[in-house]
């Protein structure tokens, strides 16, 4: 298994921080995928966000990727979750191995998205609010341990309307401070949580770089993050999306059967 994110726009905790900005989703999964019962590593980042129309994108983590893929591509132009979940839930029946889902949905009109978790052994959705996460759970541990939920702290102090005037009267024209949490510094929170939980557990089916995509009424917006460890030297944490490969082999592999019932975790409201 590997490990996603996706975090509402606003959460609960920083909702007083966003003023008119327009909401989104923030969605997050790492690129390693590995082969065999010796877990080895293959040469290629995989894609584990899958855009299969233009109101609904899916980011899964899955024991049996060839069987996920596969019912990927047989849904690609649906908006159906329902039957996305039929179609896994049909996969795996056959080739064995289970998906995780979390799915983005666009309401009527495009102004403000839905999470779903389409889960094993039913695939049935069922609608998540907040910070949710499917995939390795040590690794939704350790997110939950370094996540700073209300980053409200670290930001500067909010202008109020009567600053804003005297300001604005002192250098003789409208000063607009902009929103104080926008979708971007959202993004590099958990971005940074979700890179920083990947390096400390170190398991063998997780790794970096990671795929971060911001969504909002515009459309998918990829996130690019650097680390600095020293003057002048960066390590790349994030990939672009061009950089991600998708699995489509004609033969698809059986796995171990897998029914045991669960769902995302809810890591933040």
């Amino acid at each position: 298994m590997s490990v996603c994110v996706v975090a509402e726009y606003p959460w609960k905790a920083v909702r007083p921080l966003i003023g008119p900005e327009p909401p989104g989703m923030i969605m997050c999964a790492d690129t390693l995928v590995v082969e065999g019962q010796q877990q080895h590593p293959l040469d290629l980042l995989l894609a584990k966000q899958y855009d299969l129309s233009r109101n609904l994108i899916v980011c899964y983590a899955s024991s049996n990727v060839d069987a996920t893929v596969r019912a990927l591509v047989r849904c690609a132009g649906t908006s159906n979750v329902k039957r996305l979940g039929e179609v896994l839930r049909e996969s795996h029946e056959k080739y064995l191995g289970a998906t995780e889902l979390l799915a983005c949905v666009w309401e009527t009109g495009g102004e403000r998205q839905q999470i779903l978790e389409v889960m094993p052994p039913a695939y049935e959705p069922r609608p998540r609010t907040g910070i949710v996460g499917i995939g390795d759970r040590a690794v939704l541990e350790r997110f939950q341990e370094v996540f700073r939920e209300d980053p409200s702290p670290t930001l500067p102090i909010e202008a109020t309307p009567e600053m804003i005037e005297n300001i604005s009267k002192a250098v003789g024209y409208t000063v607009d401070f902009g929103p104080r949490f926008p979708i971007q510094k959202a993004a590099a929170e958990v971005v940074s949580a979700f890179t920083e939980a990947i390096e400390d557990v170190a398991s063998p089916t997780v790794a970096l770089p990671v795929h971060p995509i911001m969504i909002t009424k515009e459309g998918l917006t990829p996130f690019q993050a650097v680390l600095r460890s020293a003057p002048g030297e960066y390590r790349t944490l994030t990939t672009p999306t061009d950089k991600l490969s998708l699995l489509n082999r004609f033969k698809v592999p059986r796995a171990e059967r897998d029914v045991v019932p669960r769902k995302a975790v809810q890591l933040f409201d």
